[in-house]
This record gives structure tokens, C-alpha cells and sequence, in this order.
């Protein structure tokens, strides 16, 4: 899959499910995590934050989970990356 139609799918995956309920939020971080080995992404680097960003600016857009700040949404979805 490329990079582009994997992140797609993370962005359809957080509108569908929302992310209120914990399952949902333990299955967007499986898939952040097989995004990021897919395409050799690693924690704290320029190419993770940028995805990040704007993973957290499209979960933003559709006003699913409880993100505030991209900070929160980094450490819920790196706790399998490091």
C-alpha cells in the first residue's frame, strides 16, 4: 500500500469510529504504528512529526477524540514506537 492511500485510511478509520471509545483509540495506535513501519518512519524525526501534524490536524477537522493539543496525540500514538 502507499503512503498516501495508508494515511487515507487512518483519517477514514478516526471519522467512522471517532475515537471516544478505547478500542477505537488502541486501533488507531496499531495502525499509526504499521504506518510507521511500513514506510520507515521513527519516532522524534521531522517525516513522524509531519505525519503526525497533520493526522492530528485532520482528527481536528472531523472533531473526533479528545486531542487538544498534537503533544497528546503523540504520546497516545508513539507508546508502541519506542
Amino acid at each position: 500500500m502507499d503512503k498516501i492511500a495508508e494515511f487515507d485510511f487512518l483519517t477514514a478509520y478516526a471519522a467512522e469510529n471517532g475515537l471516544d471509545a478505547e478500542i477505537c483509540r488502541d486501533q488507531l495506535r496499531v495502525l499509526w504504528t504499521a504506518f510507521c513501519l511500513h514506510h520507515d518512519l521513527n519516532v522524534d524525526t521531522y517525516a513522524y512529526d509531519r505525519y503526525l501534524f497533520e493526522l492530528w490536524q485532520e482528527i481536528q477537522d472531523i472533531r473526533v477524540g479528545g486531542h487538544r493539543r498534537v503533544r497528546e496525540l503523540h504520546v497516545r500514538l508513539s507508546g508502541m514506537s519506542v
